[in-house]
């Protein structure tokens, strides 16, 4: 299990416009589950967001100085990993005002396998 506290801007990116933009690299290679924990991965989009969305940017550089932080997806949420949960409420109280977020945890096992 991990610990994860996630912030964004308070806007929009459009997913559509990343995907059209003519700088954005569209030659990685495949990467497993694995690979990403480990850190083995990058994100072909984020250089485009931050690019064209400075708020984005302002954003993953804050959340930098905790960690390793990185964009989900196309934008325009940021998420850092935390030791604890405890940690990544830290992190929001120090927060400046142009973001939101909050802290989440990964589950190892689905609460519902033992159902029946």
């Amino acid at each position: 299990e991990r610990c994860f506290c996630v912030i964004w801007p308070k806007i929009e990116v459009s997913t559509y416009e990343i995907f059209m933009d003519e700088e954005l690299t569209r030659n990685s290679h495949n990467i497993t589950i694995r690979d990403f924990l480990e850190g083995n991965s990058r994100n072909d989009l984020e250089s485009v967001t931050r690019k064209r969305y400075p708020a984005v940017d302002r954003a993953v550089n804050w959340l930098s100085q905790f960690g390793d932080a990185r964009m989900t997806g196309s934008g325009a949420a940021i998420f850092v990993a935390v030791e604890r949960e405890s940690d990544g409420r830290d992190i929001l109280k120090s927060m400046p005002e142009e973001f939101d977020g909050f802290v989440t945890c990964s589950m190892n096992v689905h609460p519902l396998l033992d159902v029946r």
